[in-house]
């Protein structure tokens, strides 16, 4: 499994991304693994997963925004938000999700205690514009306003279409997938056997596909990509390249439902969200 990178690297490597304006293969390889929870601190801690720090962000973006709307600096090290992992976030949702915009105002600042007086301790910081309009729509409404998690259900349609259906039947469209190709197969088996732990070579048995796809890539042919990867590790726990465990429902709360909002209004077939027969 690979390694995290230490802060400095990690920062630097994002900084050099920036100014040629275009990410390296090398980068975008590590922050698509840290998006997906495939790195590891080669030690008993575990930062928490990409999900659970994508939505301390989101709460700290919610409080900026009264002040600062869609433009916002955001400081890490328990400042406005704590996460282990500043620098991977901020650049994950920069390169990998696209939620995010970041300026060249990326650096480290030294904690100051009074005026003329600060510690050596580094506080890393990111200016960043908010562009991806489920995340807009998540931060203009102050968590918990009226709001609970609501139950979300993955389900398949008839023609190959992936759902989120909520408690009340409400559908969104995830994907569409071909009734011939494996991540078809892959989430049709699945979604008989939910909340089990399987490996590959019980998956591959069943369905018969092929040994060049990883159980973490079939889990995001599956509609999982761009604006929905927070939502993976959600609905795909413990899955690894040769182990997969599928949660066919989950509690979702409001930034979380919105991304799936977000998806169903760029399909790009006419029908849009519907009620479910339950």
């Amino acid at each position: 499994m690979d390694m995290y990178w230490p802060e400095e690297e990690m920062f630097l490597a994002g900084q050099r991304s920036l100014s040629r304006k275009v990410p390296s293969k090398k980068l975008l390889a590590y922050l698509e693994k840290f998006q997906m929870d495939e790195l590891s601190t080669g030690t008993v801690d575990r930062p928490a997963s990409f999900a659970v720090q994508r939505e301390k962000l989101v709460e700290a973006m919610r409080k900026k925004f009264p002040e600062h709307s869609f433009r916002q600096v955001i400081r890490g090290s328990k400042m406005d938000v704590d996460v282990q992992n500043f620098w991977e976030l901020v650049f994950a949702m920069h390169y990998i999700t696209r939620e995010i915009e970041i300026t060249d105002n990326v650096g480290f600042d030294k904690l100051q205690i009074v005026a003329g007086l600060s510690t050596a301790r580094k506080i890393p910081h990111a200016e960043f514009r908010i562009v991806a309009q489920a995340l807009r729509q998540a931060i203009e409404k102050p968590a918990g306003a009226g709001e609970q998690n609501q139950r979300v259900s993955i389900i398949n349609g008839d023609k190959g279409e992936v759902y989120a259906r909520l408690a009340d039947g409400t559908k969104y469209w995830v994907s569409t997938l071909r009734l011939d190709n494996a991540p078809y197969q892959f989430l049709q088996y699945l979604t008989s056997h939910p909340d089990t732990l399987l490996t590959s070579t019980i998956i591959r048995t069943a369905t018969k596909i092929d040994a060049k796809y990883g159980m973490t890539e079939l889990a995001r042919q599956c509609g999982f990509t761009n604006d929905l990867l927070p939502l993976k590790p959600i609905f795909f726990p413990d899955t690894t390249k040769t182990k997969v465990r599928f949660r066919q429902t989950a509690e979702l709360n409001l930034s979380q439902v919105a991304l799936l909002v977000g998806r169903n209004s760029n399909r790009t077939k006419p029908q849009l969200a519907e009620k479910a027969t339950l």
